[in-house]
């Protein structure tokens, strides 16, 4: 049976995790601390898989629907959707901290005083 938006809305935490089912291996998981995170399980390799798109409502039951779409022709393309949603969020760290060097190494000083830690008597 599919989600409705009013059932995504009037689903409330219990003492256990507990899943809201969708289609196509889509659900969404309602965490004792009232989160909702929307996730995908399929099988690949002959291995169960579990793929996460984001919380709602940010990522809306219409855009859920829309990624796990997208993954499901990646995965029946050979693609692996896991492995490249963690291929582009180690490149996007590494773009971050590079783009954050450059801006301090361009505050440094470009010539500083050498100085030394020895003190005069031991030279």
């Amino acid at each position: 049976m599919a989600l409705t938006d009013l059932q995504l809305k009037q689903a409330a935490p219990r003492d256990k995790d507990w899943k809201l089912a969708d289609s196509g291996g889509l659900y969404i998981l309602i965490r004792t601390n009232g989160s909702k995170l929307w996730r995908m399980k399929y099988r690949q390799d002959g291995h169960e898989k579990k793929l996460t798109f984001g919380r709602y409502p940010e990522v809306s039951l219409r855009d859920a629907r829309l990624r796990r779409d997208e993954a499901r022709v990646e995965i029946g393309q050979g693609g692996y959707p896991a492995l490249r949603k963690r291929e582009e969020k180690i490149a996007a760290l590494i773009r971050a901290a590079t783009r954050s060097n450059r801006s301090r190494t361009n505050s440094l000083p470009s010539a500083r005083p050498r100085v030394s830690r020895w003190p005069p008597w031991s030279r």
